[in-house]
């Protein structure tokens, strides 16, 4: 097990080289691309990696119809259409029972 005394040296050591590290950096805008640009510009640009993508797509559009082959058929129909229905409704011979529901004569009879 470490002591304390060597865990504390450790970290000190490590501490001095991360700033002797960061000094020697450039700053960042001396630098002409980043990571991530570099690594595009190389995935973009390297033959070798064009030619197996190239190669990997070509395998890729074996696969559907590799696939179509061995799933079930599947049929579909369909149809459409617009039905008009000219209906008018009749109201039936029903007497009026008035507002609170007595029967109330439509014809010429006076009460």
């Amino acid at each position: 097990m470490r002591s304390h005394a060597d865990v504390s040296r450790n970290a000190r050591r490590l501490a001095a080289w991360l700033l002797t590290a960061a000094a020697a950096l450039p700053p960042q805008g001396a630098w002409g691309q980043t990571l991530i640009d570099a690594l595009m510009s190389t995935y973009n640009t390297n033959p070798d990696l064009l030619g197996q993508r190239a190669q990997l797509r070509q395998i890729d559009e074996t696969v559907n119809p590799a696939l179509a082959d061995r799933r079930p058929p599947v049929r579909a129909q369909a149809d459409y259409g617009i039905h008009r229905q000219n209906s008018s409704l009749r109201r039936p011979n029903v007497p009026d029972l008035g507002s609170r529901g007595h029967f109330r004569p439509t014809g010429n009879s006076q009460r």
